[in-house]
């Protein structure tokens, strides 16, 4: 009986020709069986996640993506131990022995896309240490392919410091390909993140996984690892700091300048911080600057490449002190300049206050310089009053706005055609959305509903302001609200209102 539940299913999937909806609600009812009791005892399960990594790995629709991603979920949840906590799904032994195989055969089947399953994984938050040492074999975090939500997760879940280190320099791999730039405004957050709880877990080793990373770098590469080692505020013992020290005091392979890591890194910070260094200090707008004088202060007397460290970061404050004050020196004679320059202007304009006087008294009697102001005055007022209209048309606007109001109305015919012809995939485009966004907000949240549509903010994916978004809130818990039929013309003895319940009624979708 189950057996021929699922291929029927499985069949409504493969035509493609049904709603969303109705294909949707197949592919986790596949799922759903498989989770029986009597399915488990067999192949059945088996199977079926065979045929949902196949469909997340063929072009399947977006329509139908949150589905298939709920149904891995489904077949993987509960069958393992949970040992990773109830933050993830802990991956049974036969489960990664399938995922592996899978995944290995669809890395290089260019026929077939690696990017559903990987996502699919990363949103059911799958884990388990075979998964991530075939991540870290694939050097998928390094090139930046794998998601990295599911990175911070096996940096979350791992506990072992031997995988730690090995996640540690996948990490510091991703950074060797990023440009500075990208670096700061999109994965700063998320690498900091992740290395952050691997060296939790490596311990005081994590400076030694660090420094020969330092040590091969360029200069482009090495100033982005010393705003990481900043960041975490990584502790150094007295050994390490002073390989530490020589790492920053060397010459780059690449550098043609004959510039140090730490030279470049100081002329890279005041260049970077130049709008901000008005009124203060470069340790008070720069953590890594003021964590390298914090590290060296305390072990310059130590000697060696630390104290010459020291000396270097205390020499680069003073030349910035000098040239903060030459700066300040020079704004003061630019200030003074610009003092003689104003009372120069005001001489100059007294002097031609008095040539308009004695101008207008040369110009006639009183009766013509009265006649010449008066017409000055009425061509200034004229051309106020016509800027004034041209820029406040009172009527065109409110009529704009009167017609919009009644083009953004809820009713019941506009919300039915907006249920019946929403696609998920809508979401993604908005510019594909239909012109009026009270109905289509409806419209989505009551698919949410129903469980085959993720839940998600809708203001927006929708580009709502807030204005609509709080409108479209109470129009829906309005229609949530709703005891009685939405129908007009309740109680008459014409007939139409029952007619017209019944013709509603018979829409498949909105019935």
């Amino acid at each position: 009986q189950g057996d021929g539940i699922v291929i029927k299913l499985k069949e409504i999937v493969r035509e493609d020709c049904h709603e969303w909806n109705t294909l949707a609600a197949a592919i986790l009812s596949v799922a759903q069986v498989a989770q029986m009791d009597h399915c488990k005892m067999g192949t059945g399960r088996h199977d079926t996640l065979c045929w949902v990594l196949d469909m997340l790995a063929s072009d399947t629709q977006d329509d139908t993506h949150f589905a298939l991603v709920t149904s891995l979920g489904i077949c993987l949840k509960g069958v393992g131990k949970d040992a990773a906590g109830g933050d993830c799904i802990m991956l049974s032994s036969s489960d990664e022995h399938l995922l592996l195989v899978f995944l290995n055969r669809t890395l290089n089947d260019e026929d077939r896309s690696v990017d559903g399953p990987w996502e699919a994984l990363a949103d059911v938050k799958a884990y388990s240490e075979g998964l991530v040492d075939w991540v870290v074999s694939k050097s998928l975090i390094e090139s930046g392919r794998w998601p990295f939500r599911h990175v911070l997760l096996f940096c979350d879940q791992t506990a072992d410091s031997a995988k730690a280190k090995q996640l540690c320099r996948q990490l510091l791999g991703r950074m060797h390909a990023l440009s500075f730039e990208t670096f700061l405004q999109t994965e700063q957050d998320d690498l900091l993140k992740g290395l952050g709880k691997v060296f939790e877990v490596i311990g005081p080793d994590g400076s030694k996984v660090m420094l020969p990373f330092l040590e091969k770098e360029n200069l482009h590469h090495g100033v982005i690892l010393l705003h990481v080692v900043a960041d975490l505020n990584m502790q150094f013992s007295r050994s390490h700091l002073a390989d530490f020290a020589r790492c920053l005091l060397s010459e780059a392979r690449d550098d043609i300048t004959d510039q140090s890591l730490l030279t470049n890194f100081l002329q890279q910070e005041y260049i970077r911080h130049d709008s901000e260094l008005e009124h203060k200090s470069l340790g008070a707008v720069s953590s890594a600057f003021c964590y390298l004088q914090t590290v060296f202060g305390s072990a310059a007397p130590d000697g060696g490449s630390t104290q010459q460290v020291a000396k270097e970061l205390k020499d680069f404050e003073n030349r910035f002190a000098e040239r903060h004050r030459e700066r300040e020196r020079k704004h003061e004679r630019e200030r003074k300049h610009e003092r003689k320059r104003d009372r120069a202007r005001q001489s100059d304009q007294q002097g031609k206050v008095g040539e308009s006087e004695r101008e207008l008294e040369d110009a006639g009697g009183p009766e013509q310089v009265s006649h010449d102001l008066e017409k000055v005055e009425m061509n200034v007022v004229k051309r106020k009053q016509e800027a004034d209209h041209q820029s406040n048309p009172v009527s065109d606007k409110k009529s704009k706005v009167q017609i919009k109001k009644a083009a953004e109305h809820l009713s019941l015919e506009t919300l039915a055609i907006a249920v019946k012809t929403f696609r998920p995939s809508m979401l993604k485009n908005p510019i594909h959305v239909a012109a009026n966004p009270l109905n289509m907000y409806c419209a989505v949240r009551l698919w949410q509903t129903s469980g085959l549509l993720q839940q998600q903010n809708v203001d927006k994916q929708l580009q709502l302001s807030d204005s609509q978004s709080v409108d479209a809130e109470e129009a829906f818990k309005n229609l949530c609200a709703l005891r009685g039929p939405w129908i007009a013309g309740y109680g008459q003895d014409d007939g139409r209102w029952e007619h017209a319940v019944c013709r509603m009624m018979q829409d498949k979708v909105l019935g």
